[in-house]
């Protein structure tokens, strides 16, 4: 079973770093309930792959992007936030 949860938190993870705004909102929403849920269960890698992921996420919410505006990218960074908190 673990490694069907792994491998489903690695899919999130690498989807959600793909995904256009709009749909990685969707990504990320069901990495953490993944991780309120089964998260115990994923193995010590997956975690420390989807923290890195969330980082480099925040952070590139902070760089300048002339498709989307500053109000934009502080929405994305403390929702970023809220999730790497779990």
């Amino acid at each position: 079973m673990s490694m069907r949860v792994d491998q489903l938190a690695t899919d999130l993870i690498n989807n959600a770093k793909l995904a256009d705004p709009a749909i990685q909102e969707a990504y990320l929403t069901a990495l953490r309930g993944m991780l309120l849920s089964t998260g115990q269960r994923l193995s010590p890698a997956v975690l420390s792959k989807a923290g890195e992921t969330l980082q480099s996420m925040m952070a590139g919410a902070g760089t300048p992007s002339i498709a989307v505006d500053n109000r934009q990218k502080r929405k994305e960074k403390t929702r970023l936030q809220l999730l790497a908190s779990i």
